[in-house]
């Protein structure tokens, strides 16, 4: 094994055997929860460990506002279940080990499941804020890519196929709960860009003729390491602001923010519901 994928290696199993002796357990499921959703699924779950990121040997905080910077590990429908509030972004100055590195801590630990979050801007005329758009697939625009240089083998192959990075099971799942409680949702792919700075009208308009439907600052890295390790994924975006390349307004947090809250209880009903329907599925050897 090259030296630099030796130290990661290292890095990684360190911190998950530091997870595993502060009682993290074997969680089913990793949920990471993106800009201004990090209230989500709190009251829905049964929490008994709270660790800070920048506690955990490897990691670092977030510097992003509304993230804060913690893992929770507890009980969610039923399954043991990791959540992260808070990310860590290309823009903040992390390298793109750094920033899956987290995931790959708990995936070590034997979580199978990603359902991953964050908050948009929607590119689509039918969008509004405060709506959710569960992911189809991704364009990654960041030139970066946490699968540059030597191969991990033990986390996965040094090929991995991207064709099916968002489970199409869970997409149908998904898809099945929105008409079974009437629930508004859109299905679209996720232009991922490095940020901080929002986008011009230019590319706007450039974002809209290659196929994007929403356009964040995150989640591709997470998506491909996840990939890498053979993990299902489940990715939804609440769009927090509409990008009209014909009038480009100011986007100010405040309201970016109420709109998370806002599209944040759709995406939290949709992720108790999907549990409780995978886990249905499963009892029924399905």
């Amino acid at each position: 094994m090259n030296y630099k994928a030796f130290l990661e290696h290292q890095i990684i199993q360190a911190g998950a055997n530091w997870l595993d002796e502060k009682g993290a357990g074997k969680p089913e499921v990793l949920v990471i929860l993106g800009s201004g959703l990090s209230g989500i699924l709190k009251s829905s779950s049964v929490i008994d460990l709270e660790v800070r990121m920048k506690e955990v040997p490897g990691l670092f905080s977030p510097t992003a506002p509304t993230h804060e910077g913690v893992i929770l590990f507890g009980d969610l429908c039923g399954k043991r279940a990791a959540l992260m509030n808070g990310r860590l972004h290309h823009y903040e100055g992390f390298s793109e080990w750094e920033i899956v590195r987290a995931l790959r801590m708990i995936s070590w630990l034997g979580t199978k499941i990603l359902i991953v979050t964050n908050s948009a801007g929607g590119l689509r005329k039918d969008m509004k804020e405060g709506e959710v758009m569960v992911i189809t697939d991704q364009l990654n625009l960041q030139c970066k890519n946490p699968l540059i240089g030597p191969n991990i083998d033990v986390l996965g192959q040094r090929f991995p196929l991207l064709a099916h990075a968002y489970t199409p099971d869970f997409v149908r799942i998904a898809d099945d709960i929105s008409m079974e409680l009437n629930m508004k949702i859109h299905f679209g792919v996720y232009a991922a860009v490095l940020g901080p700075s929002f986008e011009t009208a230019a590319e706007t308009k450039m974002l809209q003729l290659l196929g994007a439907d929403a356009v964040g600052m995150s989640t591709v890295s997470e998506v491909i390491a996840a990939a890498h390790m053979g993990m299902d994924v489940l990715g939804m975006s609440v769009i927090t602001n509409i990008n009209d390349p014909d009038s480009m307004m100011l986007v100010d947090e405040e309201s970016m923010n109420r709109y998370a809250a806002i599209g944040g209880k759709t995406a939290e009903e949709l992720i108790l519901n999907f549990l409780e329907k995978i886990g249905e599925r499963n009892e029924n050897g399905e």
